[in-house]
């Protein structure tokens, strides 16, 4: 595999031995999970050498959007937020299935090196 896919394995484990149950796969979406989505990419260095992705880490809940979601969101995020260098977290919705689930988004930078 290529550095990008290194990152993505790297990162969904670290999230994995965190506790969590971390996919990168749409398929596999469920409430109580976190998903990792496609990064951004952020050249940080000459050559491409060292490259910074920024990761959205969606974790979501089931429906609705209440107090009973936020309170497992708060603590999805929380795991995310002390197992990975996050910079940010916003509340939203995801589409899947045909259904709206309440999420946190978590952007995370991670690093992928040649």
């Amino acid at each position: 595999m290529g550095r990008l896919n290194n990152a993505l394995t790297a990162l969904q484990t670290q999230l994995i031995n965190a506790g969590l149950t971390a996919v990168i796969d749409p398929r596999k979406v469920r409430p109580g999970v976190v998903l990792i989505d496609p990064s951004n990419i952020e050249v940080s260095s000459i050559n491409g050498a060292q490259l910074l992705l920024e990761f959205p880490v969606v974790c979501m809940a089931p429906p609705p959007g209440n107090i009973d979601a936020l309170t497992k969101l708060n603590d999805l995020a929380d795991v995310v937020i002390d197992a990975v260098p996050a910079t940010s977290a916003r509340a939203g919705s995801y589409a899947v299935g045909g259904q709206e689930l309440p999420c946190i988004t978590v952007t995370v930078h991670w690093p992928a090196s040649n």
